[in-house]
């Protein structure tokens, strides 16, 4: 399996919305004064989640399982593995999907990718 980045960026993300019923985990790069567009990452059909909530520079790469460290190496999930890299570590989710979006939207509007449910 590769191991290469399937996205990187120097941005500051957060970890914005994630949806039980959905399993699915928006993470977010805001528009600011300095950047013209939103970046949005969503994870589909999530199973498992160990990322930190603001992260500075993010790179996200697929993980085959002996890669991973032990604690989550024994765990039964069926899809696959990514690990998250920022300033501040190492995160990692396995999921079904993942999808990105780039945008001129700011803050207050609804995401490209995921449905706000009435929010």
């Amino acid at each position: 399996m590769t191991t290469e980045p399937i996205f990187r960026s120097d941005r500051f993300f957060q970890a914005w919305r994630y949806t039980v019923s959905h399993g699915q985990l928006l993470i977010q790069s805001q528009k600011t004064d300095l950047v013209a567009t939103r970046l949005e990452i969503l994870f589909k059909d999530v199973e498992y989640m160990a990322v930190r909530p603001v992260m500075h520079g993010l790179s996200i790469a697929p993980c085959s399982r002996d890669r991973l460290p032990d604690f989550l190496a024994g765990l039964a999930v069926t899809g696959a593995w990514y690990e998250l890299r920022c300033d501040k570590g190492k995160g990692y989710i396995a999921c079904g999907a993942v999808a990105f979006s780039e945008d001129a939207l700011g803050h207050g509007h609804p995401s490209a990718l995921m449905d706000d449910f009435g929010l």
